[in-house]
């Protein structure tokens, strides 16, 4: 159109071939606006699956007493990375699976040995969880997880190091924790083991830290 008023003292010949041109223009654009906008329906992501996905690692820290009979007693480290992927049901609430590799660490003396007995194993894990949302920061996690855990035998080998056999346990967890916000998000939980005893010298407590993806 500014050709036309640019040049409105061109012959009404030329003006009419621009009349032409712009009409042609108009309609190829629109075209291409229609195709645009159908590539941009075709890519959007909001009703997929993948836009449901939410991802995330937690490090579990833990340190409890122990008794390995025989009145041999000590304490026990326990650090694990867990790997996990949510999908969200609704804006609060998701479901999804987890695994996890999990490693102890811990020195156990009858009070009357020389040198401590060392135990050093490494265990797997696969299970499911459950997140909540509550208010904008919190949220409250549920999880059962089969643990291929490691026990000592009562064998000591040459390094007076504990040998070990593994077998699979169920762990049952409830708990509770906070968020920062965001895309990529710090996350801290604590959970209450339900499949171990409480006792004086064992609180089934277990301390989750960790990051999450689209939360």
């Amino acid at each position: 159109m500014k050709k036309i008023f640019l040049f409105s003292i061109i012959t009404a010949i030329f003006l009419g071939f621009s009349f032409d041109v712009d009409a042609q223009y108009r309609g190829k654009k629109k075209k291409k606006k229609k195709k645009d906008k159908t590539k941009s329906e075709y890519f959007d992501e909001s009703g997929s699956i993948t836009s449901k996905l939410w991802y995330g690692a937690d490090v579990s820290i833990n340190l409890r007493r122990s008794n390995i009979g025989g009145n041999y007693e000590g304490n026990i480290f326990v650090g694990g990375l867990s790997p996990m992927v949510g999908y969200k049901i609704s804006d609060n609430f998701s479901v999804g699976p987890k695994v996890g590799i999990l490693y102890q660490g811990g020195k156990f003396n009858d009070g009357s040995a020389a040198e401590d007995l060392r135990l050093s194993a490494t265990d797997f894990s696969v299970g499911v969880f459950s997140r909540l949302k509550v208010f904008e920061y919190y949220f409250i996690h549920g999880e059962i997880e089969n643990v291929w855990e490691s026990f000592a035998t009562g064998v000591i080998d040459s390094d007076n190091k504990l040998e070990l056999e593994r077998e699979p346990n169920a762990h049952y967890y409830l708990g509770a924790g906070y968020q920062s916000g965001g895309d990529i998000s710090f996350s801290a939980y604590v959970l209450w083991d339900f499949s171990r005893e409480f006792s004086s010298n064992s609180v089934p407590i277990v301390t989750r830290f960790g990051l999450t993806y689209r939360f």
